[in-house]
């Protein structure tokens, strides 16, 4: 597993988190943005502490999960507070 995606990611208070499938959606007080998590990954949702598992041992896998857990932290992090352009 890459050490990006071993990290859990703790959602901050006023994110609220939807996985219906590959496809997770966040929404929270400045929106709402969704995306779909690739083939070679597994989402689990633990009490609020999210991690991307991958589906088997490629390093493609590997990578993917790294980078789908990046992408959902940030998509949590632009939901939460406003834009330092703002």
């Amino acid at each position: 597993m890459s050490r990006v995606a071993s990290n859990p990611i703790l959602l901050p208070d006023g994110v609220e988190l939807k996985v219906e499938g590959k496809r997770v959606t966040a929404s929270g007080k400045m929106g709402e943005l969704s995306y779909a998590v690739h083939e070679l990954v597994r989402l689990v949702d633990e009490e609020g502490a999210i991690t991307f598992i991958p589906e088997d041992e490629s390093k493609e896998a590997k990578a993917l999960s790294g980078t789908m857990r990046a992408l959902l932290y940030n998509i949590c992090l632009l939901y939460t507070s406003p834009s330092p352009r703002d």
